[in-house]
C-alpha cells in the first residue's frame, strides 16, 4: 500500500492551511481533494510523417523527443520521422513507454529501437535507477496492473483483447456479455 495517503492525511491535520501537489493513478481520497485528470497524449496522425515539424503537434512525438535529447543527446532528424511516429504510435503514447524507450537511443539506433520493440516477447526496461522495481519496465508495470483485476475483470479483459482502438460501444459491451454494466 502507498504511505502518501496516511502522510498527506497527517500533515493536513497538523498543518491545514498546506497544500499537497500529489500525482497518482487514482484519487488519495483526502477531504477537500482536487482531482484533475489528465487526457492521453496525442499521437502522430500516421506514422508515414516527412518530417519532424510534421509531428510536432503530437504530444506523444514532444515528450519522446524532448525525453531522448535529455537523456541521450539524441535529436531526431526528418530522415527518421517515420520512425519516430511509428514508435510513438507502437507505444499508445504511453508516457512510462516513451520514457523507456529513449532511454535506449544512447545504446541502439532509433531504427533499432523500433525493431527491438517489434519483436514479439521484448521487454522494454527503464535504464534509469530511481525506478521503483514494478515501473522497470512495460512487463513488471502490467504484471502488477493484471495482478489488481478480479477474475471478472480478467475474463473481461481477456475478450476484449481481440477488439481493436477503436471499437465503439456497441460492440464492445456485445463483447463483455449480456450479464455486465456498461
Amino acid at each position: 500500500t502507498c504511505a502518501l495517503p496516511i502522510l498527506a492525511r497527517a500533515l493536513l491535520h497538523r498543518l491545514p492551511s498546506l497544500r499537497i501537489l500529489a500525482t497518482s493513478r487514482g484519487p488519495l481520497e483526502l477531504r477537500g481533494e482536487h482531482v484533475y485528470r489528465l487526457q492521453a497524449m496525442s499521437l502522430p496522425a500516421s506514422a508515414a510523417a516527412g518530417s519532424m515539424t510534421e509531428l510536432a503537434s503530437s504530444e506523444a512525438v514532444r515528450f519522446f523527443v524532448t525525453t531522448a535529447e535529455a537523456v541521450s543527446g539524441y535529436v531526431p532528424t526528418d530522415a527518421e520521422a517515420a520512425v519516430v511516429a511509428d514508435i510513438c504510435i507502437g507505444l499508445d503514447g504511453i508516457a512510462l513507454g516513451l520514457q523507456m524507450a529513449a532511454g535506449w537511443l544512447g545504446a541502439m539506433t532509433v531504427a533499432e529501437l523500433r525493431e527491438q520493440l517489434r519483436q514479439r516477447g521484448h521487454r522494454l526496461s527503464y535504464r534509469g535507477t530511481q525506478a521503483t522495481e514494478r515501473h522497470r519496465s512495460l512487463a513488471n508495470v502490467l504484471d502488477w496492473s493484471y495482478g489488481l483485476l478480479g477474475d471478472a475483470e480478467r475474463d473481461l479483459l481477456m475478450r476484449m483483447s481481440i477488439l481493436p482502438a477503436s471499437a465503439d460501444i456497441k460492440t464492445v459491451t456485445a463483447i463483455a456479455g449480456e450479464n455486465t454494466d456498461e
